[in-house]
């Protein structure tokens, strides 16, 4: 019983550090995609977006909302 007992909370710790780690990632991304968006956002404020920028705005625009809800799930 206690070998179970201990493989758990051994089980339990490594869990813990994994979600740490994938936090981290999605907050770097998060952080990412913000700063891209800004630039292009710059750019479609001052006139000056291409068609493809554009469609890099929407698409970054579409990968945040993914982590919003994501964050918002997770918060619940």
């Amino acid at each position: 019983m206690d070998i179970w007992q201990f493989k758990i909370r051994l089980l339990r710790k490594k869990l813990r550090g994994w979600a740490r780690n994938v936090d981290a990632d999605i907050r770097k991304e998060k952080q990412r995609l913000r700063e891209r968006y800004d630039k292009l956002d710059t750019k479609y404020e001052n006139g000056s977006i291409t068609n493809m920028e554009r469609e890099d705005m929407e698409r970054t625009l579409d990968e945040l909302d993914k982590i919003w809800k994501m964050e918002e799930i997770k918060a619940r």
